[in-house]
């Protein structure tokens, strides 16, 4: 080995009375033990495979950000070593290793932080109040449409901005590369409670349309409903009382036709009804004169 053949060497120099060919056949073994040593040279090329290709995570990247204090500590302490020990000559294969080791971990502790979109990208496709709050003829829902149309609301305006907001903000976050998991989590919350709150306090209420209709009927059984009727036929078409029959009428189908409607607004609603009930009106100024 390297140790003896360095010992020898060492008495053959001492010794005055050596021969060339002591001399060289010591100075022929030390050379062939040290070539030896080389074998045994600390391998850093893998190490330094790893601190290229993991080392370089910037604190600002999501999968840090997402991490735990002590996942990122761990990952920075992992980095410095690696680079300690690739730099130190004197490192031995057994560090160098423990290091590489490290780091690899430490890698694949913050590529499991990666940022999870999936359940803010199902919200977004799924939210139908007002999905695209820049295209004014978009689709909107009832529950948008009831508060947006309460004008002198304020609380019903705020509603509708929160929930534009939210739909913009989640979509942002969505195309954002750097987006961490709390800024995704927060987005979605925020859509959430905005939703929430349109569908919970600006639904349509229908029970207002629902006892115009009931008092209705059996409005075609009232005299005036014939009475008007038959006026309508002896007048013609273009006289009052047919078109008073036809309002009527109309009034009262629409209004039957809307209460079945799920996509009812709160205006239309109310509109109907107040043109059911003005319409019956205007139909009982045609009651039979019996005096």
């Amino acid at each position: 080995n390297y140790d003896q053949a360095l010992s020898n060497a060492q008495k053959v120099l001492d010794n005055k009375e050596a021969s060339q060919k002591d001399v060289d056949d010591a100075k022929a073994t030390l050379d062939d033990a040290r070539a030896a040593l080389n074998a045994f040279t600390t391998d850093k090329d893998k190490l330094n495979v790893v601190i290229n290709r993991d080392g370089k995570v910037s604190h600002d990247d999501p999968t840090y950000q997402n991490a735990t204090d002590n996942e990122r500590t761990a990952y920075d302490n992992a980095v410095i070593e690696a680079h300690k020990l690739s730099a130190d000559p004197k490192a031995t294969q057994a560090d160098v290793n423990k290091a590489l080791f490290n780091l690899k971990k430490a890698k694949e502790t913050l590529d499991k932080r990666a940022t999870n979109k999936q359940k803010l990208d199902n919200a977004v496709k799924q939210s139908f109040d007002n999905p695209n709050p820049n295209d004014p003829n978009s689709k909107k829902s009832v529950f948008y449409q009831n508060a947006k149309n309460k004008v002198n609301d304020p609380n019903a305006q705020q509603a509708v901005k929160d929930y534009d907001d939210a739909i913009t903000n989640a979509k942002n976050i969505l195309a954002l590369p750097s987006a961490t998991q709390k800024q995704v989590d927060e987005a979605l919350q925020k859509l959430k409670t905005a939703e929430e709150n349109l569908h919970q306090n600006y639904s349509s209420d229908k029970s207002d349309l629902g006892k115009a209709l009931a008092d209705n009927v059996n409005g075609y059984l009232l005299p005036a409903y014939f009475n008007a009727h038959a006026m309508g036929i002896k007048e013609g078409s273009n006289a009052q009382s047919a078109i008073d029959f036809k309002t009527y009428n109309d009034a009262y189908h629409a209004a039957k036709k809307l209460l079945h409607n799920p996509q009812a607004t709160q205006t239309e609603i109310d509109t109907l009804k107040d043109a059911l009930i003005n319409a019956r009106k205007v139909i009982e100024k045609y009651t039979t004169d019996t005096t």
